[in-house]
């Protein structure tokens, strides 16, 4: 089903030729870390449809300023119906199209609070946009499924040989470290990661897992951590936070947003590629 890709040049000039006039679709694009990817897709020349969870209002928060640029798509991931609408619609656009996965529920802590929806969302919703594609046989160039660093969890005492350790004696996470999820949210997206290979093998789908450290930048909820940090810091004298000894990466978001397509177009399918490129790497 996949396409093949000229290999030679990484260049972002490469990049967008061959982003440019080809269908791409992205989920979550009203989001934080999907709304700066398709204000890139949208400068190189791809034709952008998003993804978003119909609302009574209809209001686009994040993206409502190059809605002009896009082509909407609204209903919910564990809609079957509503994804393989969009997927046959993206699909009529153009004989090869991309696809980045970023819909999910995203909160890590409020994957406890709201355990239902984070399956449904992140496990269902994933689950029928593979399913989807092959249901529809859509040529798909490359699919891009955002992981977490979340997937690593805390280190494995038990397994502190299988870790990289840099010169201070912190861990540095990669695609070989061991994987130990915690929370909700976590296995939610290992369940993600995990089914991409299985439709990469069984189907041909060619994905591309990227498993993203913190992200910063505009538009991100105040309720992430440099949010929180810069709300109490203009407004009180004393932050307080909760664990303050974890030590980990950021990465800023239009930097996240070359490694999303640096490894998705130059990435290997059926392999996590968190770490195939500079703006994606993460130690903690």
């Amino acid at each position: 089903m996949a396409g093949e890709l000229d290999m030679d040049g990484t260049s972002e000039a490469r990049i967008g030729d061959l982003l440019a006039d080809r269908p791409v679709l992205v989920t979550g694009a009203d989001g934080f870390v999907g709304s700066h990817l398709c204000e890139k897709l949208v400068e190189v020349g791809a034709r952008v449809h998003v993804f978003v969870r119909a609302a009574s209002s209809g209001t686009l928060h994040n993206v409502g300023h190059i809605a002009n640029m896009l082509t909407v798509h609204r209903g919910d991931l564990s809609d079957k119906e509503a994804v393989s609408g969009t997927i046959r619609r993206v699909a009529a656009d153009g004989d090869e199209i991309m696809i980045f996965h970023l819909g999910a529920q995203a909160h890590v802590g409020e994957s406890w609070a709201r355990p239902y929806e984070t399956v449904s969302t992140n496990i269902l919703g994933t689950l029928n946009l593979l399913q989807s594609i092959v249901d529809l046989n859509v040529k798909v160039l490359r699919l891009n499924v955002a992981g977490s660093s979340e997937e690593y969890g805390r280190v494995r005492p038990d397994s502190r040989e299988q870790y990289r350790f840099g010169e201070d004696q912190w861990v540095i996470l990669d695609e070989q470290a061991p994987l130990n999820p915690q929370r909700i949210y976590a296995t939610s997206k290992l369940f993600t990661d995990f089914i991409t290979r299985n439709f990469w093998q069984a189907h041909g789908i060619p994905g591309i897992v990227t498993r993203m450290f913190n992200n910063y930048g505009p538009r991100q909820s105040p309720r992430f951590i440099t949010g929180t940090i810069i709300t109490q810091a203009l407004s009180r004298d004393v932050v307080r936070l909760g664990y303050v000894g974890a030590r980990r990466d950021f990465c800023f978001v239009r930097d996240g947003v070359m490694g999303h397509l640096h490894a998705c177009l130059l990435g290997t399918p059926g392999m996590d590629t968190g770490r195939a490129c500079p703006y994606a790497s993460g130690t903690r």
